[in-house]
């Protein structure tokens, strides 16, 4: 018996024609998917932004300056950096001079012998490193380190092009460093999909010693009506627990980390006019304590005032800032709510608000908060 003939699709394994089975066959495709460059891309274990930023990179889609004056937006095309050679995509991140110091500062990290290879092409360079399965000393892989590493020499140019601002190559390589051991965390407490469970930490006030003060501040933003109007308190305790005095200050609008700062410095402005001479600051802002003590990077709009901290806590005889879990600060984040009731500015508390004994008794008692 003659049966007529049937017509199939020959590239497709199931003979049925499909538009990516045309798609491949057009453009020649011969690998498997997982080695198309947008796949290594969307397989490489790190943040989203910096993920979309190589996908740009390799869709030509970043506005470097020879790209700029292609498209006529601009008419000089050198290195905004270094301004000696032509500003493509493979100078901005390998061969810019700027960029390649701190290549050499991450070479102590990972095994960088290969990297400045001058015959691979930018596309080929990226996929190279980005599907990287060498393990860095650190314990961080190589990868990880140059997809952050690219990352952080793209916005230190757009900070130096766009706001003038100066960062050597050491502050990129230490966050570089800082950020990759964070992601890094991040993808070994994934296990199997399912996060980790966090132990509890057992979090409690603790006494200053019997010679000093303990300044305990907190801060609060309130977004009622859309005002984002940011508010502020603290107080100061001896080493037996008792109020000595405390402070609420209503900042204006700002940002949360602006504010906490504020807040920090007109807690010294306070323990200053109170001739306290030995003083301890917590906070539990984790990144306002470390731009005080130089341990982050500060930004542009939180300079100025933490100099002038700086230059307040040098005027003591001895003060230590440091980072304290919110469970352990939990008098000033009610006290900071006081802050709503009174005009702009900073006003002195010779007693505590009456909700707030019984915060205070709980501290002076060690009632301990799991956090």
């Amino acid at each position: 018996m003659q049966e007529d003939d049937v017509a199939f699709w020959g590239p497709s394994s199931i003979e049925d024609f499909t538009v990516k089975t045309a798609y491949d066959s057009l453009v020649g495709v011969q690998d498997s998917v997982s080695s198309l460059p947008w796949v290594r891309i969307w397989n490489w274990y790190g943040p989203q932004r910096i993920k979309t930023f190589f996908w740009l990179l390799l869709k030509n889609g970043v506005l470097v300056n020879e790209e700029r004056r292609r498209r006529h937006i601009a008419t000089n095309a050198a290195c905004g950096m270094c301004g000696l050679y032509m500003e493509n995509r493979l100078h901005m991140l390998h061969d810019c001079l700027d960029a390649r110091r701190t290549w050499e500062g991450l070479h102590k990290f990972c095994d960088l012998e290969w990297f400045f290879n001058p015959s691979l092409h930018l596309n080929d360079w990226i996929i190279c490193n980005i599907s990287s399965k060498l393990q860095a000393g650190s314990g961080v892989k190589c990868c990880t380190i140059f997809g952050v590493g690219c990352w952080n020499i793209w916005k230190k140019r757009c900070g130096f092009i766009l706001n003038n601002e100066r960062l050597s190559p050491e502050s990129v390589l230490s966050q570089t460093i800082i950020m990759a051991k964070s992601v890094e965390d991040a993808r070994m407490t994934t296990i199997v999909g399912e996060r980790v469970p966090r132990q509890p930490v057992s979090v409690f006030w603790k006494p200053p010693l019997s010679t000093m003060l303990k300044l305990n501040m907190n801060t609060d933003a309130s977004l009622e009506r859309g005002t984002c109007h940011a508010y502020g308190g603290g107080l100061f305790r001896d080493a037996s627990g008792q109020w000595r005095q405390g402070f609420v200050t209503n900042i204006r609008v700002c940002s949360i980390l602006l504010a906490e700062i504020w807040c920090i410095f007109h807690g010294l402005e306070t323990a200053k006019a109170l001739r306290i001479r030995l003083l301890e600051v917590e906070s539990d802002n984790l990144v306002a304590v470390a731009m005080i003590i130089g341990k982050f990077e500060v930004n542009i709009s939180c300079h100025a005032i933490v100099e002038k901290i700086r230059s307040l806590l040098l005027e003591f005889d001895s003060t230590l800032v440091r980072h304290v879990h919110r469970e352990g600060n939990s008098d000033t984040d009610l006290l900071s709510h006081h802050a709503y009731n009174f005009e702009r500015g900073v006003h002195v508390l010779e007693q505590p608000p009456t909700d707030l004994a019984i915060w205070l008794l709980y501290d002076r008692l060690g009632i301990s908060y799991n956090h």
